[in-house]
């Protein structure tokens, strides 16, 4: 299967893939406006996120960067993928007072970054 790929960063090959928002909606549901809102309202707004260096963030809420106290198998289907280029588009939430939190990726952001990679994310604005 071809992933369509939004963002190449040219210095080390990787390619990101748009998140599959539909498959995420289980990780958005966790908190409490998304879960208001309803998968459907989650879709739409979650579409209308934007591609982020990580580094320009900031602080954000949510995130294990130990790759030893992450789940091996997964850690493991991450650097896979990095090594096929496919690697799916962590998602931060950015609520209105500006706090930020992984909704979804804290494998792909721990162990891209554990290669020296600053990984491209999915930024998703929460409403009000």
């Amino acid at each position: 299967m071809k992933i369509k790929s939004i963002y190449e960063d040219h210095a080390r090959a990787i390619k990101y893939a748009e998140p599959n928002l539909d498959a995420e909606w289980e990780e958005a549901n966790r908190y409490r406006e998304f879960k208001i809102l309803g998968k459907d309202a989650w879709l739409k707004q979650a579409r209308i996120g934007k591609v982020e260096n990580w580094s320009s963030l900031g602080y954000v809420g949510n995130v294990c960067t130990d790759l030893s106290a992450l789940e091996s198998d997964k850690v493991e289907r991450v650097q896979s993928a990095i090594k096929r280029d496919e690697v799916e588009l962590p998602i931060v939430g950015r609520w209105p007072d500006g706090t930020l939190d992984l909704i979804a990726g804290n494998t792909r952001i721990a162990t891209l970054l554990n290669i020296g990679i600053d990984p491209k994310v999915w930024v998703v604005d929460v409403p009000k």
